[in-house]
Formats: structure tokens, sequence, C-alpha cells
């Protein structure tokens, strides 16, 4: 399984959603669509489903659910499949920096 079948944000805080990561969740609703886009099996969709989890305690942690919030909704209302791409794509460009700011800023008080 290849890196780039998991949804990925801001390295900085290891990195996603401030969502549930159940079925019917907003997370796995993502993940699903992104594997229908990029290319992915079930269980790449459960591995995306488990990181999201994982990726939203680091941003609790962190002290940036709020930013990671609105990031996260902001991918759920916009992405979508550039086929030619071959990737998920959203409008989120100033609240991902928000996000990944927020993240370099915790990190660097530690």
């Amino acid at each position: 399984m290849s890196a780039k079948t998991h949804l990925r944000i801001p390295a900085a805080l290891a990195p996603m959603l401030l969502v549930g990561s159940g079925c019917g969740s907003p997370a796995r609703s993502l993940c699903e669509t992104k594997m229908a886009c990029e290319g992915g099996t079930d269980l790449d969709v459960d591995a995306c489903v488990v990181e999201a989890g994982a990726q939203r305690a680091s941003a609790e942690v962190y002290d940036c659910a709020d930013s990671s919030e609105k990031y996260f909704d902001c991918v759920e209302a916009t992405a979508v499949c550039d086929a030619e791409k071959g990737r998920l794509e959203d409008a989120c460009k100033e609240t991902k920096e928000a996000f990944k700011k927020c993240g370099e800023a915790a990190s660097a008080r530690d």
C-alpha cells in the first residue's frame, strides 16, 4: 500500500479529521471518496479511517482542534476528484495553512 492512498494533511501535526472514525462518519465517507478517486481497496479505506482517528488525537494534543475542525469541514464541503491528476482536490488552502501554522507553533513550544 502506497503512502499516497492515505488522506494526508500538514506534516507538522503528524496530521486529520475532528470527527468520529466509525461507520457512516464523515471521515469514512471522505476516505471512501478519496479511494474511489485515487484507487484503493476496502483495507485502504479502513487504514485511512484509523489514521483519521490518530490525527484527531494529535490535533487535540497540539491544541489545534479548532483549526483542524475548520480545515476538515472545508475539505468535506469542497473535495472533488480530479480525474486527470488522479487525486482528490479541495478549495481549502487558507484553512490548511492555518492548521499547519498551529501545529508548527505548538511544536516550537515543546
